[in-house]
């Protein structure tokens, strides 16, 4: 798919790398019409995920339906599985865990041998930044920071828009 920047002449292609776009075709367009731009691309993309995200839905529904049939189905002839030309169904049990008081549990985690194999590895970003922000840029030992820099667009707000719209009409 590609899409035709108005009035340009210049495509912009779905196939084009996003790590590395194509800077010189881009670069004569007006900073409006890009913006423009991206926000059409970007909202044509959230209305095709909604509607896939509303059809995979309907397809997970009809998959835990069959799955619940099928478990009943084993659990009343006290099977652990059924065998077809299909396919092989089997009871698989995952186990899921919370904390009920992270007080109690860390307490107990400090105590007990090798009690940090219990967590997950993990560092909240937001406590980091929060610390070097109260530290002079500094980092909690151990720790390293990773910048991602992207341009975000955002729609105008109503007031921006009538503005916009206004200024249009001279």
């Amino acid at each position: 798919m590609a899409l035709l920047i108005e009035g340009s002449g210049t495509l912009i292609h779905d196939d084009m790398d996003a790590r590395q776009p194509e800077v010189s075709a881009a670069s004569t367009i007006p900073d409006d019409r890009l913006v423009r731009v991206y926000i059409k691309i970007r909202d044509a993309k959230k209305a095709k995920v909604k509607a896939h995200d509303a059809e995979v839905a309907v397809l997970d529904g009809q998959l835990k339906s069959i799955s619940i049939e099928l478990l009943r189905r084993t659990q009343e002839r006290h099977n652990k599985g059924i065998t077809t030309d299909f396919g092989t169904v089997y009871i698989a049990e995952t186990l899921k865990t919370s904390c009920a008081d992270w007080g109690v549990f860390y307490e107990w985690i400090q105590k007990t041998p090798n009690g940090f194999e219990f967590l997950e590895q993990r560092i909240k970003s937001g406590s980091v930044q929060s610390y070097m922000a109260k530290n002079a840029g500094a980092l909690p030992p151990g720790v390293n920071v990773f910048r991602e820099i992207e341009a975000r667009v955002r729609k105008p707000s109503t007031k921006a828009k009538n503005l916009v719209a206004d200024s249009e009409k001279f």
